[in-house]
């Protein structure tokens, strides 16, 4: 499965209607991915033009929402999100966090994805710094 991970910077009505199909079942909705646009950074992977995986940082390097689409879990779409676009990001942060507490469930993923635990916070380096 070949997929492209890019930063968004503008919404589109195809835009809208992937990330509200990749929020079902998920605990963030739509428009918490869409006010990234403007506060922080909003990253998606894509197949076939379709945006099936969203990650959005705000402004200090805080991970606000990571989302899948139900038939794309599972296959390290999420990791494959973080991975590319801590490459993008790199040279712009230090790191990237994600404020605890998190759902038991989230916890392997987060380590496997490379994120260590730091007192509140679990953090990954970005490379290229």
């Amino acid at each position: 499965m070949r997929l492209t991970v890019s930063q968004v910077t503008k919404t589109s009505e195809q835009l809208e209607l992937d990330l509200n199909k990749i929020c079902q079942n998920s605990p963030f909705d739509a428009q918490q991915f869409l006010a990234q646009l403007s506060d922080g950074k909003l990253f998606c992977s894509t197949f076939n033009d379709r945006h099936i995986a969203a990650l959005a940082i705000d402004s200090r390097g805080r991970l606000t929402a990571i989302a899948v689409g139900e038939p794309n879990r599972r296959r390290g779409v999420g990791s494959d999100l973080i991975t590319q676009a801590s490459q993008l990001l790199s040279g712009e942060l230090e790191q990237l966090c994600v404020e605890t507490p998190v759902s038991a469930e989230l916890v392997p993923w987060l380590a496997q994805a490379g994120f260590v635990q730091a007192g509140s916070l679990w953090c990954k380096r970005i490379t290229g710094l």
